[in-house]
């Protein structure tokens, strides 16, 4: 279990909660009264429903995307794909095919491969991350066979509140940003919808 957790009170300013969350790099916060009795926890989801509600109108897309993506090729081995998100401790990496996404690989792509894989080293601390992959797995699975294809993508110029819409309204964490003819230019996560919401004013 972690220790050492991060709580928040209820009458916290939301802004206060997200700055918390990126500056301990978290998901959650405990939220406990003033003689510290435990009352709920505030995850990123609730974060971003806020921002939905509050914040609507306030930045575009392009202010806050990551616009470094890690990608991969639909007809490379599975194992690259594994490899890239644990050696860059990311959560997806998109798929393209002549510049444009055609597909996304999350950790939920890759949870009926669990039996087939297994990780040694701690994310967060300071070691080598090492996987395991039976060379049956690495020779025959191709990027395309888990890939969730056709995904969902905005614009640079889209109203952030509506890019964390439609991620909630999907239950996915992160969209595909693409410019022109469809392509890729960047992508942007709950966690980017946290960012603008640590640095967003009253």
């Amino acid at each position: 279990m972690s220790t050492g957790l991060i709580t928040v009170n209820p009458d916290s300013d939301l802004r206060y909660g997200a700055k918390l969350m990126q500056k301990n790099q978290v998901s959650s916060l405990v939220v406990v009264d003033a003689k510290n009795n435990l009352k709920g926890i505030f995850t990123k989801t609730d974060l971003v429903n806020a921002y939905i509600e509050y914040f609507s109108l306030r930045h575009k897309v392009r202010a806050f995307m990551t616009k470094k993506v890690f990608t991969v090729a639909p007809d490379e081995p599975i194992h690259a794909a594994i490899m890239l998100m644990m050696g860059n401790r990311i959560s997806r990496v998109v798929v393209t095919k002549n510049g444009s996404p055609v597909g996304i690989v999350s950790g939920k792509d890759l949870l009926p491969l669990g039996a087939y894989f297994s990780t040694q080293g701690g994310i967060g601390l300071k070691r080598k991350v090492q996987a395991f992959i039976p060379s049956g797995v690495k020779a025959r699975m191709l990027v395309s066979d888990i890939m969730t294809p056709e995904p969902i993508v905005t614009e640079p110029d889209s109203d952030l509140a509506d890019a964390a819409y439609v991620m909630i309204r999907n239950r996915i964490s992160g969209l595909p940003v693409v410019g022109p003819r469809g392509a890729l230019v960047g992508i942007v996560t709950k966690s980017d919808i946290v960012t603008a919401l640590a640095h967003s004013s009253a």
